[in-house]
């Protein structure tokens, strides 16, 4: 972002130089036509007329501008907040515990008040290798939670997380030259805030432990702070934002709430100082200003010409270039500026770096794509039944080994139903495996349907495993009765075709802690269930 807002800076920059030119080329012409040599006296006047012309310009511009320059400036400062609120979504749940973790153990954390981005890289590896010495062979995040670490894992991981978002919001605050960014959690009492990640450095005690002082615990009142209130109570955007006068001039704070999986975690607030912007926007006018009319009077416009022909034109076509390459992302852009190229110089050379720089991009940009896409399908394919849709027995393996680990640490409420399909192979048979994929999907759907609130596999050609939680373990009586009346609805349904009064035994069993050692004994309990049930509707049926 930065190296945009450079850009468009130098953009500004041209057009406050070029405007005046503009208004100023005909007359100096006319001038220098009717009087060939100018004497000096007329040279100075001339001078002097040009810098007090746009002196006058540029204080009128200014005082035209003043507003719609400050709402610009607010704009790109709730577009920080924006990138900032992006960021921290994709953090996810892991942000969410770090954050309630914190709010009660932030003692527990040390960062030097010095500390850099070599801190936080030697805190990762600290929590990466103290990770692994514990959870062997396992991911953070994916098999592991943060909730599921011990006290001092936690602390580590705190650490690292802590530091690295203090060095993003640090660096955010100098990239976009604003005065502070951060995040904080309001406590609910229209009273105090609490800064979670903070681009000011404050010391924890006194200066000599060199300890950064964490969670900042901040009295605000709704008097001072109305829109940080009202945007925390009402979790919405505000056309409105909270208007401050300190040691800066007047700040404007604006704040975003920031939500993770539809539970609102907080709020992150951007400061703009717009009276020390404006006054170094009447600087840097003046300064402008003078160093336009000298060089217009000094350069006779002969310079003003053999720039913009020899630099500027070429680099506005390039910049033209890059702005055609960003909408359109498309690598043809590249040979379009090598053949625009012309000369042996610097520009020459940024042309083919320029061009160069936007193949490799767009390589690197399709190869992202291709890998992206591929690894999602293996993804899919990995642990999805490919004719139901539903997971298949990897997904399952998978799931069992978290429900021994649960069970291991007390957890009990689990139930296994098993589900067989019968006579699948008389409509193979009798009908094809097209017909007969079509039954199966068919029981799935009944299958899905039944037990809505819990996990359904198929683990077989005509196998199916529900893992009983919440609800379903809690109603399994109601639901398995259910399905089966289900069952029996569709088997005597006249007018369906033979092969879709589809038959099925369904079996369950729900974990004994006095009977099942394991999980595999809830298995081999539902599994008999299930044949037995199998031998009683085969028995019906003759």
């Amino acid at each position: 972002m930065s190296e945009e807002n450079g850009k468009n800076v130098l953009m500004e920059e041209n057009e406050k130089i070029v405007e005046p030119k503009k208004n100023k080329t005909g007359a100096s012409i006319q001038k220098t036509e009717k009087t060939g040599h100018i004497s000096t006296r007329l040279t100075v006047f001339l001078v002097i007329l040009v810098i007090v012309v746009l002196l006058i310009n540029s204080f009128a511009v200014y005082q035209n501008r003043r507003d719609s320059y400050k709402d610009q400036n607010i704009q790109n400062m709730k577009e920080v907040g924006f990138h900032l609120r992006d960021e921290l979504e994709l953090e996810g749940n892991t942000f969410v515990a770090f954050r309630d973790y914190m709010l009660k153990n932030s003692l527990k954390v040390f960062i030097p008040y010095d500390f850099d981005r070599d801190f936080v890289a030697s805190a990762k590896v600290d929590f990466d290798r103290a990770f692994s010495e514990q959870y062997p062979g396992k991911s953070f995040g994916s098999d592991v939670s943060f909730e599921e670490l011990d006290d001092d894992l936690k602390v580590l991981f705190c650490t690292y997380y802590q530091s690295k978002w203090f060095i993003e919001f640090e660096e955010v605050r100098d990239d976009f030259n604003i005065p502070n960014a951060y995040f904080m959690y309001p406590n609910g009492d229209g009273t105090h805030v609490i800064y979670v990640f903070d681009a000011e450095r404050l010391y924890e005690g006194d200066e000599g432990d060199n300890r950064l002082h964490l969670f900042d615990d901040y009295e605000e009142s709704y008097e001072d702070c109305p829109c940080l209130f009202d945007t925390w109570r009402s979790g919405k955007l505000l056309d409105d934002y909270d208007v401050f006068d300190n040691e800066y001039g007047r700040s404007y704070s604006y704040y975003i709430p920031l939500y993770i999986e539809a539970e609102k975690v907080g709020l992150i607030g951007v400061d703009l100082d717009t009276d020390y912007v404006n006054a170094n926007l009447i600087g840097e006018s003046i300064a402008l200003s003078l160093v336009s009319g000298v060089i217009l009077a000094l350069g006779l416009f002969i310079c003003v010409f053999f720039i913009h022909r020899t630099i500027v034109s070429r680099i506005v076509l390039l910049s033209q270039n890059v702005g055609v390459y960003k909408r359109i992302k498309d690598g043809a852009v590249a040979d379009d500026i090598s053949g625009k190229n012309r000369g042996n110089d610097e520009i020459s050379i940024l042309y083919d770096q320029t061009a160069s720089m936007i193949l490799e991009i767009n390589e690197y940009m399709s190869n992202l794509k291709n890998t992206t896409i591929a690894l999602t399908a293996a993804r899919e394919e990995a642990t999805h039944d490919a004719l139901t849709g539903i997971r298949n027995k990897n997904a399952y393996d998978a799931e069992i080994l978290s429900i021994r680990s649960d069970i291991e640490k007390g957890s009990h409420d689990y139930g296994i139903v098993m589900i067989d399909m019968n006579y699948l192979k008389q409509i193979n048979d009798n009908y094809g495996h097209d017909v007969g994929n079509l039954a199966i999907r068919k029981l799935c759907r009944m299958i899905c349907l039944t037990f809505e609130h819990s996990p359904v596999f198929r683990v077989g050609g005509d196998e199916f495993v529900v893992l009983l939680k919440g609800y379903d373990y809690v109603h399994i009586e109601q639901l398995a009765s259910k399905f089966n009346d289900e069952i029996d609805r569709v088997a005597d349904d006249k007018d369906l075709k033979s092969w879709e009064r589809i038959s099925a035994a369904m079996g369950y069993a729900l974990f004994d802690p006095d009977r099942d050692r394991s999980i595999d004994d809830t298995f081999a309990r539902a599994d008999k269930a299930m044949y037995d049930r199998k031998k009683i509707m085969k028995s019906s049926r003759k």
